[in-house]
């Protein structure tokens, strides 16, 4: 049930929907189909229609609620003209929470005008129901004999409009498939409103007892006892409305102004409704509440429509108007519904290549191939829910559809992923150049002259920072690959030379620690040297002492001894200083050794780190291999798919010529049997024929003896007794000679008496040839088309048929 509705009635305004042409086209209004396809969410569409000048406009303006809306008019000119709709649907919630739906008000010309002739009145009349959920037949007063006639179009519907495709019913015939279209066609057909105007009586029965309105509309559409032609038309009609329209209502509006102030001429200018009975009130506001509530979307084939596909749809059935051709309404649908589905699946595609795009975009240079799936499979579900609302139709078409924007989305996702390879290759080709020059600066560094433990170091924290930079920077697939061989290849070549620097530096400083020992050694020997001459010199000097004077060595005791303890306090001094270098040059050496062992650690610390990049290496090519036995996996499904995409179209194919050359085999074998039905008819005629030629003949041969009797009779005198016997020899054998002609051969003229050629000239049997009786039927189209007619043109009545053989072959 409505819980409310509403539109927006100061912004809206009738707009034409479609426009008859003066040479009898009708034309599609571009800003009414704009303003459709721009509805969202599901339509129902309200129709009313009936005679010209009954106040369709007046009513449809209550329907919408917008009193100043459809133009209305008091004159005997007819103010709508084609097909109008209002430009603002009504909103009607039936359910909270649920979207609204849509009703869309049409307003239809009138039909009966003076201005316009049956066939207009039919093409609007059909187009008005084909575009409808609900159809609201504006009548008068009673459903009488005058109201079944205005319908009589109803009667025509099924050879004006057709449920199936354009074969649909060719192979059954007779009752069963008209009975067929009928039952497809009703299932289509929008839900029936007959609106009573202005209606005084009471619903009651033959009985007097009261009767509900559907009750009233039914006996009134059941047959009515005449066997008149104008009878039988009605019961037709009342026929094909019980039919076609199995979801029909009446409803019965009293007259607005009766027991009101208001004046008849004053309805169309009135904007208060106040001012009308309460009976006309109750009753319209029973009705619009019947039609917010009750009305169904407007749905083909069960599929409800959009405002395009409803646009498209319409655009279908005026074509086909135009053409004078009939329209189909599954066939139209099927092409609105591709192209729908068409447009649908175009629009999702856009929408996931944009959504990709802004994901990819989001993600930047670091984005990954699980990032980039991730954000495909968001893309490609919004874009399905997208298609979803759009698309309608059968399910094969909207599966198709479905099928292309898988199609579309998995050749997007393609192009990324070509694009993510490129991208992280030239990514991580710049990462490792990067790394590759911080390692060859550090080696640098590392292996210039003078550098240390220090320069050392150094190379391990630049090969650390190198690794970590290029873990950070390296993203997309050759991640993987680019850490690998930066592991395998750049790191180890870059220890490599920083060990060399190492070790070259190791042996310099060996060299220097032999260097100072040698320094030690020569500083030990020149200690000893000085020693020696020390020693000497002691020994000279004792000599000198011992050859001096006793005198002298006493004197001098004090002195010498003073200047022998002096020598030998300079001798201890020089010891200690060649003492203290030797120990110096042992400390050196013990520093070298341990700059050694330090290289030493550091080459076993490259070389572990070596082996944990090769088994990073390693790792990275088995998760390589295993995401290129993934890919490859993916690829041979996709070509499995192909392959059973192509073999069910190869199989859609065959079915397809198989219905064709089945169709083909059907049709020749109907003409066949028509071509033998005429052999058989024109088998009969020339039998007919033969028949009548042979009674023809004999009646001639009748009449050919009769006319040779009188002319005997005729060409014989009065002879004498002596004349007679005199020439009986002469007339006798002339006479013989006549008798002897054939009976199929006319008689000469040639000797013939006056009497006799004028007896000859009268008419047979005594008649003339307006009383002569005509042979049969067969005979008389025989001589008629040997006449020059077409045996086809012929008339099939036997009146019109002798009619045309006394005026072609009697009088010539």
């Amino acid at each position: 049930m409505a819980k409310h509705a509403k539109a927006a009635a100061s912004r809206a305004a009738p707009m034409q929907l479609i426009r008859a042409e003066p040479d009898g086209t009708l034309t599609v209004c571009e800003e009414a189909v704009a303003r459709l396809c721009a509805l969202q969410g599901q339509l129902a569409v309200c129709t009313v229609a009936g005679v010209y000048r009954s106040g369709k406009s007046f009513l449809l303006n209550q329907l919408t609620g917008a009193p100043r809306g459809f133009a209305v008019g008091s004159t005997v000119q007819a103010c709508t003209k084609g097909i109008w709709m209002w430009g603002e649907p009504l909103e009607v919630v039936r359910t909270p929470g649920e979207p609204p739906l849509s009703v869309l008000f049409l307003d239809t010309e009138g039909l009966s005008s003076v201005c316009q002739d049956g066939t207009h009145d039919a093409k609007i009349f059909s187009l008005a129901i084909l575009l409808s959920s609900l159809f609201v037949y504006n009548g008068d007063k009673v459903v009488n004999n005058a109201a079944i006639d205005s319908l009589s179009l109803v009667a025509n519907l099924t050879e004006r409009v057709r449920a199936g495709g354009a074969g649909a019913g060719a192979g059954a015939g007779g009752a069963d498939g008209k009975a067929a279209e009928e039952a497809a066609l009703a299932a289509e057909l929008p839900d029936f409103v007959w609106l009573l105007r202005d209606a005084f009586l009471e619903m009651v029965d033959d009985q007097g007892r009261a009767m509900s309105a559907r009750e009233y509309l039914d006996e009134s559409l059941r047959p009515a006892p005449g066997g008149s032609a104008a009878a039988i038309e009605r019961n037709e009609t009342r026929g094909a409305i019980t039919r076609l329209f199995p979801r029909r209502r009446l409803f019965a509006l009293p007259h607005p102004t009766v027991g009101s102030d208001v004046k008849e001429g004053e309805l169309s200018a009135l904007a208060d409704l106040s001012r009308l009975s309460h009976a006309f009130r109750d009753a319209l506001g029973a009705l619009r509440a019947h039609v917010l509530e009750t009305i169904r979307p407007k749905a083909v084939a069960g599929c409800a429509l959009s405002g395009g596909a409803y646009a498209q749809l319409l655009r279908a059935y005026v074509r086909s108007i135009n053409d004078g051709a009939v329209p189909h309404i599954h066939a139209a649908w099927a092409s609105v519904a591709a192209a729908e589905c068409e447009r649908a699946a175009a629009a999702a595609v856009d929408a996931h290549a944009r959504e990709l795009c802004v994901a990819v975009e989001r993600a930047g240079a670091r984005l990954e191939r699980a990032q980039l799936d991730a954000a495909h499979d968001a893309a490609l579900r919004g874009a399905r829910v997208l298609y979803a609302r759009a698309a309608s139709g059968p399910s094969a078409i909207v599966k198709d559809g479905e099928a292309r924007l898988e199609r579309a989305a998995a050749a997007a996702l393609e192009q990324h992923v070509a694009l993510l390879d490129a991208r992280s290759a030239a990514l991580c080709a710049a990462a490792r150049s990067a790394a590759r020059e911080r390692l060859a600066s550090a080696c640098a560094s590392a292996a210039a002259p003078g550098a240390g433990a220090a320069e050392a170091d150094a190379w391990a924290d630049a090969a650390r920072q190198a690794a970590s930079e290029l873990l950070d920077a390296a993203r997309g697939p050759a991640r993987i690959e680019v850490i690998g061989a930066f592991a395998a290849e750049d790191l180890p070549v870059a220890a490599g030379r920083a060990l060399g620097a190492v070790a070259r530096r190791a042996a310099e400083h060996e060299a220097s620690a032999r260097a100072a020992a040698a320094d030690a050694k020569a500083a030990g020997a020149r200690a000893s040297d000085a020693e020696a001459r020390a020693a000497a010199a002691r020994a000279a000097h004792d000599a000198a002492v011992a050859s001096a004077d006793e005198r002298v060595r006493r004197a001098d005791a004090a002195a010498e001894a003073g200047a022998r303890e002096a020598e030998r306090r300079s001798v201890d001094a020089h010891a200690a200083r060649v003492a203290a270098e030797t120990r110096a040059g042992g400390a050196e050496r013990r520093a070298f050794e341990a700059e050694a062992r330090a290289d030493g650690a550091e080459r076993r610390s490259a070389e572990a780190e070596a082996r944990r990049a090769k088994d990073a290496a390693e790792i990275g090519e088995q998760l390589e291999r295993a995401r290129a036995d993934a890919r490859a996996a993916d690829v041979r499904a996709a070509r499995a798919a192909e392959i059973v995409d192509a073999e069910r179209e190869s199989a859609r194919a065959a079915a397809a010529r198989s219905g064709a050359a089945l169709a083909d085999a059907q049709r020749a074998a109907a003409a066949l049997e028509r071509e033998l039905e005429r052999a058989r008819a024109d088998a009969a005629t020339t039998k007919e024929e033969a028949a009548d030629a042979l009674r023809e003949r004999a009646a001639c041969e009748k009449e050919l003896a009769r006319l040779r009797a009188q002319l005997a009779a005729a060409a014989q005198p009065v002879p004498s007794p002596s004349a007679a016997q005199a020439g009986a020899g002469s007339k006798r054998p002339r006479l013989a000679e006549q008798q002897s002609q054939p009976c199929d051969s006319p008689p000469t003229r040639a000797g013939l008496s006056a009497e006799a050629e004028e007896a000859a000239e009268q008419p047979r049997f005594g008649q003339d040839k307006a009383n002569d009786p005509l042979p049969s039927a067969a005979v008389m189209s025989a001589r008629l088309k040997k006449s020059g007619f077409d045996g086809k043109r012929l008339p099939r009545k036997r009146e019109e048929l002798e009619t045309l053989y006394r005026e072609h072959c009697l009088s010539t």
